[in-house]
Parts: structure tokens; C-alpha cells; sequence
């Protein structure tokens, strides 16, 4: 399944409801969330739960400000996040910092 949520206007507070809505969305497969407004701290709890997706296949979180904190929080569940295969991060003002730890 397919959920996208494109250009919604999703806040930090959002995005830490909506990662517990996809937590529990065992078929997704395809997640949009690009160009929101989730900032590092709605990214970090989003990916947080990014293992228990089993079937998420691809994942676009382009232009959110993940960051530099982001991206660690990304980094440290990528290894658990095995049937991923597209990621996209475009546009996340992640520095350095950022792009070492991933």
C-alpha cells in the first residue's frame, strides 16, 4: 500500500502522530512525506519507527529539515530497515555531521 502525505503542512507534533499510525501499518510499503514541515524533531520520531515497518520498500522525507540530528536518527535504523530501497533525502539541510553518520 501507498500512503502520500506530499506538501501537508506536517509539524513535529504531526509527525509523532503519524509515526504511530505507520507503526502499525504492517502492509505500507510506499511512504510520501516530502516537503513538510517535520523538522529534526518530527524526523526523529518518524524514523524511529521505521523498523517495525516491515514492507516499507520506499521513502521520501525530501525537503523536511531533517538535519544533522535527523540524519543520525536515520543512521542508527537503517541497518534494522532492511527491505528499503529508495530513500529520499533531497533538500534536509543535513551538513557534514549529518552525511558521515549515515
Amino acid at each position: 500500500s501507498h500512503l502520500d502525505l506530499h506538501s501537508n503542512q506536517i509539524r513535529p507534533e504531526g509527525a509523532a502522530k503519524l509515526a504511530g499510525a505507520v507503526a502499525e501499518c504492517k502492509l505500507l510499503a510506499h511512504l510520501n512525506v516530502a516537503a513538510n514541515w517535520m523538522g529534526q524533531e518530527g524526523a526523529c520520531v518518524l524514523f524511529g519507527v521505521l523498523p517495525r515497518c516491515k514492507a516499507l520498500r520506499r521513502l521520501n522525507v525530501g525537503f523536511n529539515r531533517v538535519g544533522d540530528r535527523g540524519a543520525t536518527a536515520l543512521s542508527q535504523v537503517l541497518p534494522r530497515c532492511r527491505g528499503l530501497q529508495h530513500l529520499d533525502l533531497g533538500g534536509n539541510q543535513i551538513g557534514d555531521k549529518g552525511v558521515k553518520e549515515l
